[in-house]
């Protein structure tokens, strides 16, 4: 299909913030935010997926795998912790290729995720 981010006006990637190894990347509809991505390098050279979020507005058009896309391809990102009880976002990540690979040891309430390609 063709991408939501091709059929509205969206200002191609509007904010792009670097600070201390992390970006923080937004996507804006005119004045409207869109969604919004973040990561960061980790001690081992790991690159985390931090927080990712499609707008309320925007929901529904598959655009949380486009970003998704984005922060996998673009940033490289290829680990991530997702709530135990967020059955929607752990669905996605499975879907995109990423494997539950255990427990977070900092949150018990989460698991950790790696891509595997």
């Amino acid at each position: 299909g063709v991408a939501f981010f091709d059929q509205v006006e969206i200002i191609e990637i509007a904010n792009i913030d670097y600070f201390q190894n992390a970006y923080t990347v937004s996507w804006w509809d005119k004045k409207n935010l869109v969604a919004i991505v973040s990561d960061f390098d980790d001690a081992n050279g790991d690159r985390w997926l931090n927080y990712i979020e499609v707008t309320k507005p925007y929901r529904g058009y598959s655009l949380s795998k486009q970003v998704l896309d984005f922060a996998v391809k673009k940033l490289k990102c290829v680990m991530l912790g997702v709530a135990k009880s967020n059955k929607v976002a752990i669905k996605v990540y499975q879907d995109y290729g990423f494997k539950i690979i255990g427990d977070n040891p900092d949150n018990k309430n989460q698991y950790l995720m790696k891509y595997k390609k």
